[in-house]
């Protein structure tokens, strides 16, 4: 079974969650034996407290963890509520989605980045 699938499979009945995307080296496919798990995430539903926020996160990192045989500190979780422009578009150029590529979160956090990237660039190029 690939990576991915084990991944979807790990995450796919998760509540709440909008959705997963790998990033970084494995995305790219230049990962090595020691590269570690970078994924990012969106949630429909965010905490009130930046802790329960954290605590969640951390839930996702240890589940993700022991689904790819692999320890904790090989993941990292990118929390897409708190990411800015230059990692969201990263994220939506280079990502590969693993879970809620057919939702329309998903969608919508392209069609919002692309969108701002745009107009970062309108504005370059027409701000006075």
């Amino acid at each position: 079974m690939t990576e991915p699938t084990v991944l979807r499979r790990a995450l796919e009945d998760l509540d709440g969650l909008d959705f997963v995307v790998l990033i970084g080296s494995r995305a790219r496919g230049d990962a090595h034996e020691q590269s570690d798990w970078d994924l990012a995430v969106q949630w429909s539903d965010a905490p009130d407290d930046a802790l329960d926020a954290f605590a969640r996160d951390e839930s996702l990192r240890r589940r993700i963890a022991a689904a790819l045989g692999t320890h904790d500190d090989r993941v990292d979780i990118v929390n897409l509520e708190r990411a800015g422009l230059a990692m969201r578009a990263v994220v939506a150029e280079e990502g590969i989605p693993v879970v809620g590529e057919d939702r329309p979160p998903w969608a919508w956090f392209l069609t919002r980045t692309w969108r701002e990237l745009e107009f970062r660039e309108w504005e370059r190029e027409h701000a006075a």
